[in-house]
């Protein structure tokens, strides 16, 4: 099993949400990071601003089994990219257990067919 963290922009949030919905991989979390950061490029923080002043990047989080790595980074590239430079880093990490905190249970956020 695969943890894989991607950090987004904020406004591509939706895009990349869809496609993981739609590819059977409904289940994720995703945290929004706030701040400033000077040293933006113009464009970038006109950008955000219209969403939101504060935000700057959006992390993705999943676990998914070895063979939806390669779809589940693909869709995530494709629906977060655009064209800007810097529009998308992944990680992908060995998971070991990946435990629910309600039932104690080892589990996975498996692929819904």
């Amino acid at each position: 099993m695969k943890k894989v963290e991607a950090i987004i922009r904020p406004f591509k949030l939706e895009d990349v949400k869809q496609a993981l919905r739609k590819a059977g991989f409904p289940d994720f979390d995703a945290t929004v990071h706030r701040g400033t950061e000077p040293n933006q490029k113009r464009a970038e923080r006109l950008m955000v601003n219209l969403m939101d002043p504060m935000v700057l990047f959006v992390t993705v989080v999943l676990p998914v089994k070895e063979e939806d790595l390669a779809l589940v980074t693909q869709l995530i590239f494709s629906a977060a990219q655009t064209h800007w430079g810097e529009d998308c880093r992944m990680t992908v990490l060995q998971l070991e257990r990946c435990i629910d905190i309600t039932t104690r249970v080892d589990s996975v956020w498996r692929r819904r067919a």
